[in-house]
C-alpha cells in the first residue's frame, strides 16, 4: 500500500493516500482466553471519539462551503459535534488513550463557551458591549492557539472555523470596523497557513509522524514465528494488504502410533498426505484448530482501508468423532504435536496446548500484533482525516479572499 502526494498551490495541500477501508468484525471467543479483538481501533470509546472528530470536521467543512457575504452560518451542529468529541476523548479508559490521536487542545472548551454566548446573541439587536466582550475573548483564544504546536493539527482546524465565525461575526456587527475587519482575516490567513506547514503539529507534520508510527510496532513483530506466519509485513504502509488466514492454533495430539516429522520450534508444516493421515483417530486422537485471519476492509467513516483482525474460535476436537471427510484442512498449516497420553476431555486438550512454551509465546505475540494493529488503525485514521482537514482549509481560502474583496 503506497502512499502518494501532489502539491497544491501551497507545495502542502490535498495528498492523495492508498489506503482504503473497513468495517468492525464481531470478536469471537478463542482458546485460553486470549486478548481478541478486531475493526478500527482498540475500544468502542476510541473508535466512537475519532468518529465524533470525523463527524465535526464533515461539519465544518459543510458550514466552511455555507458562507457568504451576507451571513454566516450557523454553528450550532459544529458546536454539538466538537462538544460530543471533546467529552469522548477526555473520558476514555487509559488503555484506549494510545489509539485516539485526535485530541482537542486544552482550550477548546473556552472556544465552545465563547461560540455558545455568541450564538445566544444571533438574531437578536446588537449588543455592543457583549459583541466586543466575546470578539475580544475569542481573539485572546485565537491568538494563544494559534501560537501552540497543538494549536495547528486537525482538531485545531476545526476550532478555526468556529472562532472565525464567531470573532468575524462579532466584528462585523460592530459598524464601522473595516480595518478590523482586515486584521482579523489576515490573522487567520497566517493562522490557517500555519496549519499547512510542517512546523511541530501541523497537520502535514502530523501526517508524517503518523506514517512513521504506522510502521513501527509493526515492522518490530513482522518477524516473530507468528508474525511470519500471518503475513504482518504485508499491513505496513507500503505492504500488499494480502489478506491471509492461519490456523492459530493448531495442536495434534498423537499416539504412540505415529512418527513426529521434523520439527521447527517443536512444531511443523503440514503436508497433503499428513493433512489426511492426522484426522485418523489411530495416529492423532485430538486436534485443537482455530484460525484467524487478517485483511483490510473499507470504512465509510474515515475514508481509509483498515485493518481487520479475527480470531477464530478454537475447538477441542476428536478425531474418533468426526464423519468422513468432513474434517477442515490443515495442508500448510503450522502444528504443534503433544502426546495424547492422559488427554481424555476437551479441557484436558487445552490445558495440554497452554501449557506448550511456543503455543504460549504465539498467544504473547498475538497480543502484540493486536495492539500494533490498533495502532496502526489509529495512525491510517489521522492520516485520512488529515486529507480531509488540508481540503477544508483550502475552501477556507476561498472565504477569506472572498471576504477581503468585499470589504
Amino acid at each position: 500500500m503506497k502512499i502518494s502526494g501532489s502539491s497544491t498551490r501551497r507545495n502542502l495541500g490535498r495528498w492523495a493516500f492508498a489506503l482504503g477501508a473497513s468495517s468492525l468484525l464481531r470478536p469471537a471467543v478463542s482458546f485460553a482466553q486470549s486478548e481478541v479483538t478486531t475493526g478500527d481501533v482498540a475500544g468502542v470509546g476510541a473508535l466512537e471519539a475519532s468518529t465524533a472528530v470525523a463527524n465535526a470536521l464533515a461539519e465544518s467543512t459543510a458550514q466552511v462551503d455555507a458562507f457568504n457575504f451576507y451571513g454566516l452560518p450557523n454553528i450550532n451542529a459544529v458546536v454539538g459535534f466538537v462538544t460530543e468529541a471533546l467529552a469522548l476523548g477526555t473520558n476514555l479508559a487509559e488503555s484506549e488513550r494510545p489509539y485516539f490521536r485526535l485530541r482537542f487542545p486544552e482550550q477548546a472548551a473556552q472556544v465552545l463557551k465563547i461560540a455558545r454566548d455568541y450564538l445566544a446573541y444571533v438574531g437578536e439587536p446588537a449588543d455592543f458591549p457583549a459583541l466586543i466582550a466575546i470578539r475580544d475573548a475569542m481573539a485572546g483564544v485565537r491568538r494563544e492557539l494559534s501560537a501552540q504546536a497543538d494549536g495547528r493539527g486537525i482538531p485545531a482546524a476545526i476550532l478555526l472555523t468556529i472562532a472565525f465565525t464567531v470573532e468575524f461575526g462579532a466584528t462585523r456587527r460592530l459598524a464601522g470596523q473595516r480595518e478590523l475587519l482586515r486584521a482579523v482575516l489576515d490573522d487567520y490567513r497566517v493562522w490557517s497557513d500555519t496549519m499547512r506547514t510542517m512546523l511541530d503539529g501541523a497537520i502535514p507534520f502530523r501526517r508524517k509522524v503518523a506514517a512513521e508510527d504506522h510502521d513501527i510496532q509493526l515492522s518490530a513483530l513482522r518477524n516473530t514465528p507468528y508474525g511470519e506466519r500471518l503475513g504482518l509485513a504485508n499491513y505496513t504502509i507500503e505492504g500488499s494488504q494480502t489478506e491471509k488466514r492461519i490456523a492459530d492454533p493448531c495442536v495434534i495430539f498423537y499416539t504412540q502410533y505415529l512418527s513426529i516429522p521434523a520439527q521447527y520450534r517443536a512444531g511443523f508444516y503440514v503436508s497433503e498426505y499428513q493433512s489426511n493421515i492426522f484426522w485418523n483417530p489411530t495416529f492423532v486422537s485430538w486436534i485443537l484448530l482455530g484460525f484467524s485471519r487478517i485483511r483490510t476492509r473499507d470504512s465509510e467513516r474515515f475514508g481509509v482501508r483498515m485493518i481487520e483482525f479475527s480470531s477464530g474460535e478454537s475447538r477441542a476436537i476428536r478425531t474418533s468423532e468426526v464423519i468422513g471427510g468432513l474434517h477442515s484442512s490443515i495442508r500448510g498449516e503450522f502444528c504443534y504435536p503433544i502426546s495424547s497420553h492422559g488427554i481424555g476431555t476437551p479441557a484436558q486438550a487445552i490445558s495440554q496446548a497452554n501449557d506448550h512454551p511456543n503455543v504460549k509465546s504465539d498467544l504473547e505475540s498475538r497480543t502484540s500484533i493486536i495492539a500494533a494493529i490498533h495502532n496502526a488503525n489509529a495512525c491510517r485514521i489521522e492520516i485520512a482525516l488529515s486529507g480531509r482537514a488540508m481540503g477544508m482549509l483550502e475552501r477556507f481560502d476561498g472565504v477569506r479572499e472572498f471576504f477581503e474583496r468585499q470589504i
